[in-house]
């Protein structure tokens, strides 16, 4: 069974959508965020409207909770008999401006009352007979199906711009929430850091287009739909990470009692097992455990967050790490992390 939600509106209400094809969605007393969703669709009159389905208006990007009310409820009064009524209630300033229109004469914009949406719906006229030109106008008027393919296309053409508009927005959106600083890095050394997986980062490659910094990924981004939008938006947040916060959140794990902080600070002291157990009042071999299950979990750590990779992103793709440069990007832990990265070489 067909659920009445997935059929045309025209069917659900057992109207003739062709009795409609003369009203159009700009002369109704729409609102301009639910005329402007609708032209970006294709839906210029409200015949055009029938023949969508409401699981299809539904998912008509920007249509919000209310502008799809006040869709529904203008729908619910699409009956034969309102017809009469439902034109009568349309102004139909197009038509009695049609002239001075298609002859390029605005004037009457400055001698007419007019409401807010009908003043930008004639404007919006003005520059398209602008950009037009009176010959392509005429041929309109002359050819109304030449029209009607332009519009087709134009329409299309401008919701692919106006998405590609959105997906920068975003883009530039979580930029700007990175340090300043590492704007200006070296793209490929975070796409290196962010995963071990090479599909992944051939994923990331070809979303970053001809980034070469991560600030570059303001204009050189490659986002063709949502998913890639999600995928990149995903990357630039990783890209924010806080090293510092992230190991002390390690050695919290690693360090369960002041032993086991003390046996790693001294490890990377270069003392030994039993100068520390002496120290301690432990054994040589509770110290090795100790130090050997401080390993572990970080190398479990280490496998999914690659230390030593974030760094190099940090030095702008220097892969030769010392004490210093780590000493530069982790504030607390810096021996301890240095000597349990020479643990697992």
């Amino acid at each position: 069974m067909v659920e009445l939600k997935s059929m045309c509106i025209a069917d659900v209400y057992d109207v003739d959508s062709d009795l409609y094809s003369d009203i159009y969605i700009a002369d109704l007393n729409f609102s301009m965020r639910l005329k402007n969703c609708l032209r970006r669709t294709g839906i210029f009159t409200v015949s055009e409207l029938l023949k969508y389905s409401f699981d299809e208006i539904s998912n008509i990007r920007n249509l919000g909770g209310d502008t799809l009310k006040e869709l529904a409820d203008y729908i619910e009064n699409l009956f034969p008999e309102n017809l009469s009524v439902i034109k009568n209630q349309r102004t139909p300033l197009r038509t009695k401006f049609k002239d001075f229109i298609i002859n390029g004469d605005f004037s009457f914009l400055d001698t007419e009352i007019l409401t807010e949406d009908e003043i930008v719906l004639f404007l919006d006229y003005k520059k398209a007979f602008d950009i037009l030109g009176k010959d392509f106008v005429d041929k309109i008027i002359s050819e109304p199906l030449y029209a009607k393919y332009i519009s087709r296309a134009l329409t299309s053409f401008t919701k692919t711009i106006e998405t590609e508009q959105e997906y920068i927005s975003a883009i530039k959106e979580e930029l700007e929430k990175l340090d300043k600083q590492r704007l200006d890095l070296l793209l490929e050394p975070f796409i290196d850091a962010f995963s071990n997986k090479a599909s992944v980062k051939d994923s990331i490659k070809q979303l970053c287009g001809e980034a070469k910094t991560l600030g570059d990924l303001k204009n050189s981004a490659s986002i063709k739909n949502d998913i890639d939008c999600r995928k990149l938006i995903g990357f630039i947040t990783w890209c924010n990470f806080d090293l510092n916060k992230y190991i002390e959140g390690l050695f919290e794990q690693l360090c369960t009692s002041d032993n086991n902080l003390l046996v790693l600070t001294s490890r990377s002291e270069n003392k030994t097992l039993a100068e520390i157990g002496d120290m301690l009042g432990l054994t040589r071999e509770r110290v090795r455990q100790i130090e050997a299950r401080s390993l572990r979990i970080f190398a479990k750590a280490y496998g999914k967050n690659d230390i030593l990779l974030q760094i190099s992103a940090l030095e702008n793709g220097d892969k030769v790490i010392t004490y210093q440069k780590i000493k530069c990007h982790i504030k607390k832990y810096a021996a301890e992390t240095f000597y349990l990265l020479k643990l697992m070489k």
